[in-house]
């Protein structure tokens, strides 16, 4: 078994972790402008379907001064910390009032949980609107 493994897994989970190392000040300098908006966010989760697998994440966005931000364009990704086979795209759809909806039916279920939810802005307005 030990002879197996050694031989079958490369140590490497995600195909371009060497581009992602060597990209990491990019990572920085994006966390610096995310924490320069002074958003605030705030994710909820509820099973809505158990028998398809299908999940309901709720996104908040408050800007700076507490309004709402509206506008925006959100995707990002539900990880599965031991297998990223699994990992599982979201799209967030607006309600409206700065809240986003995404439903997520998951691959899986397995032993072991789902790590958090990453997601990002990827389309804005030139100045996001805040109530």
């Amino acid at each position: 078994m030990t002879t197996l493994a050694i031989e079958t897994f490369d140590g490497l989970d995600q195909q371009d972790a060497y581009r992602k190392g060597r990209d990491y000040n990019q990572v920085l300098a994006e966390q610096r402008a995310e924490a320069a908006l002074g958003w605030s966010t705030q994710i909820t989760s509820r099973i809505a379907d158990p028998a398809r697998r299908t999940v309901e994440l709720t996104l908040s966005v408050a800007g700076a001064r507490g309004g709402a931000v509206l506008g925006l364009v959100i995707e990002g990704t539900l990880k599965r910390p031991t297998n990223a086979a699994l990992d599982t795209p979201i799209a967030f759809t607006p309600l409206g009032a700065g809240r986003y909806l995404a439903q997520v039916t998951l691959p899986a279920w397995g032993a072991g949980a789902w790590r958090s939810a990453r997601a990002k802005a990827v389309r804005m307005p030139a100045s996001p609107r805040t109530c």
